[in-house]
């Protein structure tokens, strides 16, 4: 890669990545959002067709590991009794995004765009025995809203919200 240039905006709170590998322009964006309880990894190619790859999850401790639809998930049980799981989705412009073994394999998109949820059971309340909600069902209720948004209406809420926080603490 040739002209690789990252940065993170401590005012909206964004990575951003940037690079050209031959003729075609790469660009990265991530954030993690607090009002939409995701965390977004956003893709895109300079030219059409230009992003192809693979993603996949590879889990510790038994965790049980499933593909499809899409979407990568995994879930599991530590020796102290958390939970734990995660999911990734993926959605794409151009090109396509197939399951092959335990992977996400996408071919000549225009864009990929990750989105992320990942949770305990942990809660702190000694009176509760320090656990809570079962993380799967939480995970997949806040990964199906914020899929029903579109990236820039999700951007627009996380800036919205970090904005404030970032203004809140210059002003203390």
């Amino acid at each position: 890669p040739a002209d690789y240039k990252r940065s993170l905006n401590l005012m909206t709170g964004i990575y951003n990545a940037a690079f050209t590998l031959g003729n075609a322009s790469y660009k990265r964006e991530a954030f993690a959002s607090h009002p939409d309880q995701v965390m977004v990894f956003h893709y895109t190619a300079g030219k059409k067709g230009n992003l192809s790859g693979r993603i996949g999850l590879w889990s510790a401790q038994g965790a049980k590991a499933t593909v499809g639809e899409n979407a990568l998930q995994f879930e599991g049980i530590m020796p102290n009794q958390l939970k734990y799981a995660a999911r990734a989705v993926a959605r794409h412009e151009g090109g396509t995004v197939v399951v092959s073994d335990s992977e996400l394999v996408f071919t000549n998109c225009r864009s990929l765009t990750i989105y992320l949820d990942a949770r305990t059971d942990y809660k702190p309340d000694y009176n509760a025995g320090w656990r809570g909600a079962d993380p799967l069902p939480l995970i997949n209720k806040d990964l199906r809203a914020a899929l029903g948004k579109n990236y820039k209406s999700l951007r627009g809420a996380h800036i919205k919200d970090f904005t404030a926080l970032a203004t809140d603490a210059r002003i203390k």
